[in-house]
């Protein structure tokens, strides 16, 4: 088909996913792989242990999907994905800001409105999974396992809705996020 079948990932009947050309991107997580096509749609494979599959099959160890399965992210066309471990999250060109799979200790089997505005997503890997996204006025969201939100505290919580990271102002300075990234500890 004149495509170095170095940069295919999956070809079945004319459905092909490049690694090439929104940008096209691909993010591991510990048990699965999501994929994000040029024509904005989202693929994922893998063990949908949590839902991280986001297809609306059932959460389970012995659900396991050996070829990618196209996600229905809202009915929306999608710019930006991330991982965590066991879940997924997804940003759309209109600023929506979808995640599913392993949040705060629930699964979550297909993609779930979780903000708007945002202009970039973050998933974070390590012991526990933790979302965030920045918005358009550069404020930081954060939700899922052990999270920290700069309010002064060393202790963290599990949140299963965005929560505004506050106190940002005590570094001295303004503040206006551009990027985000979550790792562990």
């Amino acid at each position: 088909s004149g495509v170095d079948a170095s940069f295919v990932l999956y070809e079945d009947d004319g459905i092909s996913l490049y690694a090439t050309s929104v940008s096209p991107q691909i993010a591991i997580g510990y048990r699965h792989v999501l994929a994000l096509r040029a024509d904005g749609t989202v693929w994922a494979w893998g063990r949908n242990t949590y839902g991280q599959i986001g297809n609306g099959a059932a959460a389970s160890t012995s659900n396991y999907y050996y070829y990618p399965q196209k996600i229905s992210v809202g009915g929306k066309t999608v710019k930006q994905i991330d991982v965590t471990c066991d879940g997924s999250i997804a940003l759309t060109t209109d600023g929506y800001v979808y995640q599913w799979g392993l949040t705060a200790g629930t699964n979550v089997t297909t993609p779930t409105q979780k903000g708007s505005g945002a202009t970039m997503v973050a998933g974070g890997h390590g012991g526990t999974d933790l979302y965030g996204y920045v918005t358009s006025n550069g404020d930081i969201y954060l939700w899922g396992g052990g999270v920290y939100l700069g309010q002064g505290s060393s202790s963290s919580a599990n949140y299963s809705v965005p929560q505004l990271v506050t106190n940002m102002g005590s570094l001295g300075r303004s503040y206006y996020a551009k990027k985000i990234a979550i790792g562990s500890n």
